[in-house]
């Protein structure tokens, strides 16, 4: 996650993709199942932004409002640099996502397995 913020009492959790790389939330008009996978390193002088037993609305970097992914999420604690992982993206995930949307990077693909993250590059699929 890239960035916490806060407006009008609401939490904002922005994140480095969205709806041009996980457009089912948008087009279903639903709040994508999420996990929280927690990164323990944090190399910058400052403190790191947290949010601790709140609710929280996902969203990702696009310049629209309709780049929500989760609603009012209710999170035990969220910090800047966390995983968010969106569970049962299923084939339509990526397939149905408007694509380099602003001139933005395709995401890389990661894979969990035996408790490690691999990240594959396009050539390999």
């Amino acid at each position: 996650m890239n960035d916490l913020k806060q407006s009008q009492q609401e939490h904002f959790a922005i994140l480095r993709g969205g709806t041009h790389h996980q457009r089912l939330p948008a087009s279903w008009g639903h709040n994508h199942p999420f996990k929280i996978i927690p990164i323990e390193e944090w190399p910058y002088p400052f403190s790191r932004p947290t949010v601790t037993e709140e609710r929280v609305n996902i969203v990702g970097e696009l310049c629209s409002p309709k780049d929500r992914l989760h609603s009012q999420a209710e999170v035990t604690q969220l910090r800047v640099g966390d995983l968010v992982v969106f569970l049962q993206s299923g084939a339509y995930s990526w397939t149905i996502s408007h694509h380099q949307f602003l001139g933005h990077d395709q995401p890389a693909f990661l894979y969990y397995r035996d408790k490690q993250f691999q990240s594959i590059s396009r050539s390999d699929h």
